[in-house]
């Protein structure tokens, strides 16, 4: 920790100024706001933290499912609805009462804005479920891999010893244990130590449940005599930690706080200079004449002062002339608000709430694509740092817990795990960019096909469907299988071919109904026929019978 410490330091003065003008409880003084005279820097921060956990995890929504990573296993309707449920539980147990996972979120972003590090701890309590606390950022020591990502928390804390006895029982030193069972030494605070670091002799083939070998190891010391008080271990790392922005080389997150803090400095400069000059044009000083009399001078509304007009009715007593201009300064302090707003990227989340008017569908999309670029870089690392690792680590909690159903037999043939997929507004409009992609597409084929028809027979519309489909962040579960649209259409195949001999019966019959109705007119015919021959020949023997032929 000492080592840690000493590489900190830079780090902890920056946090202590920006507690003493943003955030005055934070640091480790515990000063009162003296040095704020101004609050603009406190209210962006608390707009910072409230517009970004709208954001990051809108509380009126689930704003995330959970995937295998694998499109065609998430589109099994199997496996969609075991994930659903799986995600409708994270979310039971998460916003409980005992978790407070809504608070210690909203704490974790009040630090992000302020110090720039947030870091919350995600561990369970038998039979309660999940535990979320948000630690202070002085509180932790941190140190990266290889690859530059946090892996090593050392937590540096205080306990009462009626506290500790509660949370180590008789694992304690003899002494804290002695004083949580005196009455005048049960609130006396003992230091402890949390290091959560990677454990070297980790073996993944020799891991069974509820083993010490699991790749993080965690031990809780009493710092006084160094005794091990709790050891376990873990499988994800119990602390999640992001920063606002990481600066290369550091540690600590560089937050917005801190690129305002010039600003900040000097709009609080400015605010003590403008009252006193608004105070000394609203109440100047008097120049009075050096007289005895005028020495009870009073200023009180209504007060009667005698002998304050010399002999011609002068007055024995005026106020000093100030010179100044108070719009001037008035429109200087607006703008240093202007650029405070703007380091907490206020300016950024007032775009998501602004009306866009009478747009087209296509053009509300491509503008909520724009909004989605323009919060980007500040949503992105809260996604990677923050909320994927305490997600992680409470499935991975709630998995062992057995608090589960049983996953369906091909996730456990496959062995794969499950990972988050955000699903708030601004999640889905930047993931949207290949439905748009594909509208836009579509509707240039669409003009090219009335040059050639056969452009629209290029287009997978079944595919393109699936995409545009989940692109507008409507859940795939929905959807039929590419396995039951193979059946139906089948089917449709099949009924067509049946719609089709049935349709060619239908002519074959009335051909045969034709050709029986020709043979019959043919007969008649023929019948007609024969009696005019013998009708004709019988006239023929009876004028030869007259003529004696």
């Amino acid at each position: 920790c000492e080592a840690l410490d000493n590489k900190r330091c830079e780090g902890e003065r920056g946090w202590q100024q920006c507690a003493d003008f943003v955030l005055p409880l934070l640091g480790r003084t515990n000063r009162t706001n003296q040095l704020i005279s101004e609050s603009t820097a406190p209210l962006a921060l608390e707009r910072f933290a409230a517009a970004l956990g709208s954001v990051l995890a809108p509380r009126t929504m689930k704003w995330h499912s959970l995937s295998t990573g694998f499109p065609d296993l998430d589109q099994d309707p199997e496996i969609a609805r075991w994930l659903e449920i799986v995600r409708d539980i994270l979310f039971e147990h998460r916003y409980a009462p005992e978790a407070n996972f809504a608070n210690q979120f909203v704490e974790g972003l009040f630090s992000l804005g302020c110090p720039g590090t947030a870091v919350i701890y995600i561990d369970e309590r038998l039979g309660q479920g999940l535990r979320d606390q948000c630690i202070p950022v002085h509180e932790v020591y941190l140190a990266e891999d290889s690859a530059g990502r946090v892996d090593t928390v050392y937590r540096w804390y205080k306990l009462t010893a009626r506290q500790a006895l509660a949370e180590f029982g008789e694992e304690l030193p003899e002494k804290i244990r002695q004083d949580a069972q005196d009455e005048r030494l049960i609130d006396k605070e003992h230091e402890f130590i949390h290091a959560v670091f990677p454990r070297k002799d980790f073996q993944k083939s020799q891991c069974p449940a509820g083993s010490a070998n699991l790749p993080f190891a965690s031990v809780h010391v009493a710092k006084a005599d160094g005794q091990v008080v709790r050891e376990k271990g873990y499988r994800p790392r119990p602390y999640a930690v992001a920063g606002s922005a990481v600066l290369p080389g550091d540690v600590s997150g560089r937050s917005p706080a801190m690129t305002g803090m010039p600003d900040i400095v000097q709009v609080n400069a400015m605010a003590r200079t403008f009252l006193r000059a608004a105070e000394k044009m609203v109440n100047p000083p008097l120049l009075l004449k050096d007289d005895v009399i005028l020495t009870a001078f009073n200023l009180r509304a209504g007060s009667l002062n005698f002998g304050g007009l010399d002999e011609q009715g002068r007055p024995m007593a005026v106020p000093l002339e100030i010179r100044g201009s108070l719009p001037i300064g008035l429109e200087m302090i607006e703008q240093k608000r202007t650029v405070i707003n703007e380091a907490f990227y206020l300016n950024l989340f007032q775009v998501l709430v602004e009306k866009p008017g009478d747009q087209t569908a296509t053009e509300v999309m491509e503008r909520a694509q724009e909004k989605a670029q323009l919060l980007a870089p500040v949503m992105g690392r809260q996604h990677s740092e923050l909320l994927g690792p305490i997600i992680l680590r409470e499935v991975d909690i709630l998995s062992a817990a057995g608090a589960f159903p049983p996953p369906p037999e091909k996730l456990r043939e496959f062995k794969v795990s499950v990972m988050p997929r955000y699903e708030t507004s601004l999640a889905q409009a930047l993931s949207s960019r290949d439905g748009q992609a594909i509208l836009n597409a579509l509707s240039a084929v669409s003009g090219l096909a009335q040059f050639d028809p056969l452009v629209t027979q290029m287009v997978d519309a079944q595919s393109a469907a699936r995409v545009v489909w989940q692109s507008a962040g409507a859940p795939l579960r929905v959807l039929k299988s590419e396995e039951d649209m193979e059946a139906l259409v089948e089917q449709q195949q099949e009924a067509q071919a049946i719609e089709a001999a049935l349709s060619q019966g239908g002519q074959l019959a009335q051909g045969l109904d034709a050709m029986a109705g020709a043979e019959e007119k043919m007969a008649k015919a023929a019948t007609y026929a024969e009696g005019v021959r013998s009708s004709v020949c019988q006239s023929f023997e009876i004028q030869a019978d007259q003529l004696g032929l």
